[in-house]
């Protein structure tokens, strides 16, 4: 059985702990993988990862993936593309759910 979280929020989003603390705690759990998966940010919401962060967001993630290459598979997935292609929808799901 592979164990593994592969949509992992961190402080570059609404996580609460750092993306190395949470890659040291998988590993002490014995996973075999971790996916970081921030929300890209929505000016709309105004929750999500910030544009301005983004490409340390992405350096630390790359980073931190070499530092565990031998104890554990690190990745990170870019929503933002994705999401701008679908902002008005996900506007006008988010404004009728009155979140």
């Amino acid at each position: 059985m592979i164990k593994q979280n592969l949509h992992t929020h961190c402080t570059y989003c609404d996580g609460k702990d750092m993306p190395e603390e949470m890659i040291l705690t998988a590993i002490d759990k014995g996973f075999d993988s971790i996916g970081f998966s921030s929300d890209s940010y929505m000016d709309w919401n105004g929750r999500g990862l910030l544009p301005e962060n983004h490409n340390n967001y992405c350096t630390e993630i790359r980073d931190l993936a070499k530092k565990y290459k031998n104890q554990i598979d690190v990745f990170k997935f870019d929503y933002s593309k994705l999401l701008a292609e679908h902002e008005e929808k996900h506007k006008k799901l988010y404004k009728s759910a009155e979140i």
